[in-house]
């Protein structure tokens, strides 16, 4: 898992790999091996990489904590159900028009990879309430929420104190922003 997020961490678009051979320096910190599919599977799932390669991290962890992962192939469809998913919900970052995906060379790059640009652009109704932008960003959050719990064998004690500590954390982060900003004024 950590390999993974390495790879993807580190994927620069000059790399060579599977779809792009070249004799450029690796610039990738996992070497040939991880520059050869972390820049395509980018290109093709985005963000999506991310949720992939956490998800593999918290598999070992399960399996050194409890010595096996159990329902293997149920975790790992929903590993394979969920990246369309999330690939769809980090395609609303290409809604920040400063924003620009560092990992590709081309224009028509998406935060969601191919996968999530191409669901976006074809659910987004301008005529529907719950797939607008902001209904569907709070739909996927669910869902995606929801998948990353069943996927992950973590119980839901767990989980609660995850959910806790983050929104802890967010809340004095949203805090920090806001009084800042009173400052300024």
């Amino acid at each position: 898992g950590l390999f993974l997020f390495l790879s993807f961490f580190s994927a620069h678009p000059n790399d060579s790999s599977f779809n792009s051979l070249n004799e450029a320096e690796i610039i990738n910190y996992c070497g040939k091996a991880g520059a050869f599919f972390a820049v395509p599977l980018k290109e093709f799932i985005g963000f999506g990489t991310y949720y992939a390669s956490f998800l593999v991290m918290i598999w070992g962890l399960v399996i050194v904590v409890k010595k096996q992962l159990p329902l293997f192939w149920v975790r790992l469809l929903l590993l394979l159900v969920g990246i369309p998913f999330f690939s769809f919900f980090f395609s609303f970052l290409d809604f920040i028009p400063t924003l620009k995906p560092s990992w590709v060379a081309n224009e028509g790059a998406s935060f969601g990879g191919y996968i999530g640009a191409f669901i976006k652009n074809k659910l987004i109704a301008k005529d529907s309430f719950f797939l607008l932008p902001y209904g569907a960003f709070l739909i996927l959050t669910i869902v995606n929420t929801f998948i990353f719990y069943l996927a992950s064998s973590v119980s839901k004690e767990v989980w609660f104190k995850i959910i806790k500590f983050i929104s802890f954390y967010f809340y004095f982060a949203i805090s920090f922003i806001v009084n800042g900003l009173r400052s300024l004024m």
